[in-house]
């Protein structure tokens, strides 16, 4: 299939030569680096960092010239596909070494600074993970689990959803699954490098997504984006991962899942993580004067608390209808407008909560360290709860770092609860 590739550099405006001269390695850069995911492949950049070669798997091969005829047609017809582009493939002492583009390549001789890079499949965090499982440390990328922030992307958002759902459609009807989004940001505060390019050779025929310098402008940065390691074909051996790995996560904690999920469940993600309409502007926090309500709510937190350092975590082995409903005075010492008040704290269904937080993980050592919260968070966290005919029925307010919240009810739900 050498000229099957021949053509495809011929498609992205690569000579022969410049392909040729960006193999002329130094001994310092002929080295192979293991990548972030656990494939254990080898990677190894071109001269100007413009090519990068991986070594893949028998399985990814046959994938590969499986869709050779339909994905050239594809690219032809799709001048913006973020499909990985594909320039060669080579086996050498039954190695196969497969040559694409790097997409963070800028079309410079020095490359782009990176801000950060996001290899993202669109799947739940396991709560859990096999031993030797990689961890928070992934070689310098972010995954899934660590996404904290959306990618506005301006008037370019619907262009840029449609052309993953074309892309993603492809690589389904070929049965391919386990695809990533890549996606590096690079902030600028140059005004040059968000003025679009493109005789940039970085730009490989691409007049939308990569523009500028292999990337797109949005506000404040430019971003590359991707579809890369596209080559895995759900077949026998993944069907089997699938059915091991459902024994103890289910289907949208792992990327081994069939095509059509995985394609389903990857749109759905990419969907969400680049939102329609402009960032909304963060508007500072500025306290308000403190209420009345305020300081009640804080001296009733402060007595559960006290009360919490004093529980126990046990409870009885079989609970009987009385754990359920009985209920114990509390007589605790707290702060009221600056003098000490013994105040009386009714505690409801200890034995059955102390359970419940045993089935939840959570000690009451740790719930107690969660309700120790500071004046001006519960000021700045604190929100009313409404009934559906618009009147208050409560308040309430985050713990400490976020996990539990504490909500004021009405006495009816503490009977219902009961």
């Amino acid at each position: 299939c050498a000229g099957a590739f021949k053509n495809f550099r011929s498609l992205y405006n690569i000579t022969s030569s410049d392909y040729i001269e960006e193999w002329s390695l130094t001994d310092a850069q002929l080295t192979a680096t293991e990548g972030a995911g656990k494939s254990g492949s080898l990677f190894c950049f071109s001269t100007s960092k413009r090519f990068i070669f991986k070594t893949i798997r028998p399985s990814e091969v046959t994938a590969l010239l499986a869709i050779m005829p339909e994905y050239y047609t594809y690219c032809q017809e799709n001048e913006d596909s973020l499909i990985m582009r594909m320039l060669g493939l080579y086996e050498f002492q039954n190695i196969h070494i497969l040559v694409f583009t790097n997409i963070m390549w800028t079309g410079y001789g020095i490359p782009a600074k990176i801000d950060k890079i996001f290899d993202l499949k669109g799947r739940k965090s396991k709560t859990w993970r096999l031993y030797g499982e990689e961890k928070e440390s992934e070689k310098g990328v972010y995954k899934d689990k660590h996404l904290e922030r959306l990618f506005y992307t301006g008037q370019l958002r619907d262009d840029l959803v449609s052309q993953i759902e074309k892309d993603v459609n492809l690589l389904k009807s070929y049965n391919l699954m386990d695809y990533s989004l890549l996606i590096a940001t690079r902030e600028t505060k140059n005004a040059r490098n968000l003025q679009p390019d493109s005789t940039n050779p970085s730009c490989y025929g691409s007049t939308k997504f990569r523009s500028h310098n292999g990337g797109f402008a949005v506000k404040g940065e430019i971003l590359f984006v991707g579809i890369i390691d596209c080559l895995t074909y759900y077949g026998l051996m993944k069907q089997c991962a699938n059915s091991l790995k459902s024994l103890f996560w289910n289907e949208q904690q792992i990327s081994t899942v069939n095509a059509n999920l995985y394609a389903e469940r990857f749109l759905q993600f990419t969907t969400a993580i680049f939102p329609s309409g402009e960032e909304k502007p963060v508007i500072p926090f500025r306290p308000r004067e403190a209420t009345g309500t305020e300081d009640h709510l804080a001296m009733i937190i402060e007595g559960i608390r006290k009360l919490l350092k004093n529980a126990s975590d046990s409870f009885p082995k079989n609970l009987s209808q009385k754990h359920f409903t009985n209920n114990f005075e509390h007589h605790v010492s707290l702060n009221q407008n600056g003098r000490e008040a013994v105040k009386v704290i009714v505690e409801t269904a200890p034995a059955a909560f102390a359970k419940l937080r045993y089935l939840s993980n959570c000690t009451t050592e740790l719930l107690a360290s969660e309700l120790l919260i500071d004046t001006l968070p519960l000021q700045a966290n604190k929100r009313l709860e409404y009934n559906s005919n618009g009147t208050v029925k409560g308040e309430s307010v985050p713990s400490q770092s976020g996990k539990f919240l504490i909500s004021t009810i009405p006495s009816c739900e503490a009977e219902d609860i009961q």
